[in-house]
């Protein structure tokens, strides 16, 4: 509420008025600086997975056994039949998108991991690339621009204003 007073003429009658602006606004987190190293995404290609070499999910091929090499991984049933010591490969595939979780901030107080999701919000915004926030109660997938920044802004902002799950 805003109080309004005037004096007129002379000070001889006083008006006044409470006016409610009925305003609102968003406080963000403060951003806390903190080394940024832990994040990396798959490849810098359009497609939204990409191929890890020496993983342990899906069958890649065959190459030539170098000493040294697991035995588990050596394919046996091409030895049998003459073909000599080949190993099996593995990849793993690698989502692209960045994504910013709660949880890499284990042993902060809610107000500190806000503060270092926040600063991560703004540096990322900067590099274009896309990237998504995960929270308790809130996930934003993965995307980029300013209309996105914003959205991941206000989820920090809101964060244990609004129920969680509730569409705002």
């Amino acid at each position: 509420m805003l109080r309004v007073t005037t004096y007129y003429p002379l000070g001889l009658c006083r008006a006044w008025s409470l006016v409610d602006l009925d305003l609102h606004c968003l406080i963000y987190p403060r951003p806390v600086a903190h080394v940024m190293d832990q994040f990396h995404s798959g490849s810098s290609g359009t497609d939204d997975s990409a191929i890890s070499k020496n993983g342990s999910e899906d069958f890649y091929g065959l190459r030539e056994y170098v000493p040294g090499d697991p035995m588990r991984q050596v394919a046996w049933k091409n030895v049998a039949r003459g073909q000599g010591m080949q190993v099996k490969q593995f990849v793993d595939y690698v989502d692209n998108k960045l994504w910013l979780d709660w949880a890499m901030f284990y042993g902060f107080s809610v107000e500190e991991r806000l503060s270092r999701l926040c600063y991560c919000v703004l540096k990322l915004s900067k590099s274009g690339s896309p990237f998504g926030l995960k929270m308790p109660g809130v996930e934003i997938a993965p995307g980029s621009g300013v209309e996105h920044k914003n959205k991941l802004l206000k989820a920090l902002a809101l964060y244990g204003a609004i129920e969680p799950g509730s569409k705002d």
